[in-house]
């Protein structure tokens, strides 16, 4: 996969001010192939179809990552795309509607993750501790724009909210911007994370701006629900739902 990354720096990074706000914007881009050969098993064809067009959607989004020395925010950019034809707007632009409740909140300080989201018309803020992630550190580095950028490794997708068993996550980070911060629920290393693959998905930082004129918003919307009690929920209408699909191919 190649892209293009171009970082606009409004100065040379020197440090994280502890008050000073910082942005980075990140683009998604999905494995559209992996996805058919992954789920090809467990969804009919004419499902499998779907799934895969409304994954290709994914590619319109961009996300912003605020931060400063102690809290960070992640949450969907604001979206304006006109599609051709009205039923891919449309699929759009439910897409767009799902993601924007999705909201990320990091706190240091108060040792304290929010996670921001809906299920079933229902808005939920699921509530935990700052997560000692199980991170391998690797000697791997690349270089990322300006930055050099080292590979860690997430031992099990299951630590991390809704992620399942077994499913690959590799995370790139810079020790040269010495935050624990990164896109969605991914935290915990030493640096930055620029880059994040988590199964069919990569996460790449697409620019970076040092104090900007943001805020650091903290969710307070939803019904407050813990994270391992959150997280047995999704696993189990996530298997319930394969089931369903393949009791409808027999």
């Amino acid at each position: 996969m190649k892209y293009i990354l171009i970082f606009l720096l409004c100065f040379a990074y020197q440090g994280i001010s502890q008050n000073k706000i910082n942005k980075v914007t990140y683009n998604r881009v999905v494995n559209l192939e992996a996805i058919k050969e992954n789920l090809k098993d467990d969804f009919s064809e004419s499902s499998l179809k779907k799934i895969v067009e409304g994954a290709d959607k994914n590619k319109h989004l961009s996300y912003s990552l605020v931060f400063d020395a102690n809290q960070s925010y992640f949450t969907l950019n604001d979206i304006k795309i006109t599609l051709d034809s009205d039923n891919e707007q449309n699929e759009l632009n439910k897409l767009i509607k799902r993601a924007k409740h999705q909201k990320y909140y990091v706190n240091l300080k108060e040792n304290r993750t929010l996670y921001a989201m809906t299920m079933g018309g229902e808005k939920l803020l699921v509530v935990d501790s700052t997560k000692q992630l199980n991170w391998k550190l690797t000697k791997d580095y690349k270089k990322i724009g300006d930055y050099t950028c080292f590979k860690a490794q997430l031992l099990n997708g299951s630590e991390v909210l809704a992620y399942k068993d077994g499913i690959a996550i590799e995370a790139w980070y810079t020790p040269q911007i010495p935050v624990p911060f990164g896109p969605l629920q991914f935290e915990g290393l030493p640096g930055l994370i620029l880059e994040v693959n988590v199964g069919n998905n990569t996460y790449f930082a697409s620019e970076i701006k040092f104090d900007v004129d943001h805020k650091i918003e903290q969710p307070t919307e939803g019904k407050e629900v813990q994270r391992k009690t959150f997280f047995s929920e999704i696993k189990a209408n996530l298997e319930a739902r394969i089931k369903r699909a393949k009791q409808s191919r027999q």
